[in-house]
């Protein structure tokens, strides 16, 4: 679960579904800075969510299956554990992602989190990366998030819970449009920031 990337200086745009996210109207010039001044926006929360996320990826990779506790019955490739990768989905815009974990007919997302994972409801994320997948060539239809629930002061796992959910062609198509809109918008200030930084 990389929190940052290191883009190649190549002369086209390279970005990530978590730097997309923040890329509206008026969160982009907060992107832009934190690119500028190569921030590192971490903190106690974030950095347990990826200690867990390493313990969760060394099972997978040690036994070939998700831990008992999920409640996940699925054909799992240890290869696709942690995998990243960079699309070039337009020309000159590379957009970059690490899926927690695929297949070729889905995708999962691994979270740690004090709250249910109906929390995650209308969370965009593994539908981002099965579009994403899509341009690599597989046919993602089944999203999951599988969440590790902890108490408040996360000394505790609680259990688990599984959000599971179908991703469709117009899911997918959606996502398409929302992607661009945000590239647009991400490399409109980027150009606006060479000037008024004079960069």
């Amino acid at each position: 679960m990389p929190t940052n990337y290191e883009f190649k200086e190549d002369g086209k745009l390279h970005t990530r579904y978590s730097e997309l996210k923040g890329c509206t109207p008026g969160g982009v010039v907060r992107v832009v800075e934190r690119r500028k001044f190569q921030l590192n926006e971490t903190n106690p929360y974030t950095e347990f969510g990826t200690l867990r996320h390493e313990v969760f990826a060394n099972f997978i990779r040690s036994n070939g299956h998700f831990p008992k506790a999920v409640g996940l019955d699925l054909e799992v490739d240890k290869n696709a554990v942690e995998q990243s990768y960079g699309v070039e989905v337009w020309e000159n815009v590379v957009v970059h992602m690490t899926a927690d974990l695929h297949n070729d007919n889905w995708v999962a997302d691994f979270k740690t989190t004090t709250k249910g994972a109906v929390n995650y409801k209308n969370d965009k994320q593994v539908i981002f990366y099965a579009w994403m997948l899509g341009k690599l060539g597989k046919k993602i239809t089944k999203g999951y998030y599988i969440c590790e629930l902890w108490d408040i002061d996360r000394t505790q796992i609680r259990g688990y819970e599984v959000l599971e959910r179908d991703i469709t062609e117009k899911d997918l198509e959606e996502t398409e449009s929302w992607a661009k809109l945000r590239v647009e918008t991400l490399y409109k200030e980027l150009t606006k920031g060479l000037r008024d930084y004079g960069a």
